[in-house]
């Protein structure tokens, strides 16, 4: 059923895809997920270490994309896929860091901007955004939610994913 309801919220993503998700969010706890990908790495021989920078941007990269006047903005330091699970402290931690590590590569006063890992936040995300002098914030996609396209406010302003923006280009190609 959540299957059924996931993929008619993110049509985007695969069948495998959404059970990943729901491996990873719902089924395992933060732990044994990561446990599991580390045996994962381990077994696959897959070395973190050396595959860094093709996973990650790396500081050069925020640099190049600042200067190329693109807006940059929080996402979480460590991407917790349940954020709305953390406490107060625990999610003001999460943005706080995120917020000053980028401050320290691109410069004070340029974070304004930020969307909600996995759509997951809550009334104490809202809060602490808004102390973080964050002005505009976005959920996942048109379809995420009950608001049907329409903005509660400005930390839940709802944006297009890509891949649907695609679709619809390449659906207007073919009907050319």
């Amino acid at each position: 059923n959540k299957i059924k309801i996931n993929k008619k919220k993110y049509p985007f993503y695969s069948i495998n895809d959404i059970k990943f998700r729901f491996l990873r969010d719902e089924a395992l706890n933060y732990n044994s997920y990561k446990q599991m990908m580390f045996d994962l790495f381990r077994k696959k021989k897959f070395n973190t270490n050396k595959n860094i920078n093709n996973i990650f941007l790396t500081k050069e990269n925020v640099k190049k994309i600042d200067k190329l006047n693109h807006s940059i903005g929080l996402h979480s330091h460590s991407h917790p896929t349940k954020l709305n699970k953390l406490n107060y402290s625990q999610q003001f931690t999460e943005y706080y860091m995120n917020k000053k590590k980028l401050e320290k590569i691109i410069g004070p006063k340029k974070i304004f901007s930020m969307s909600h890992p996995c759509g997951s936040y809550d009334k104490n995300t809202l809060r602490i955004l808004k102390n973080l002098n964050i002005k505009i914030g976005f959920i996942p996609n048109m379809l995420y939610g009950k608001r049907n396209n329409f903005t509660a406010n400005n930390f839940e302003i709802a944006r297009e994913d890509h891949s649907n923006i695609k679709r619809k280009l390449d659906l207007k190609r073919i009907s050319w």
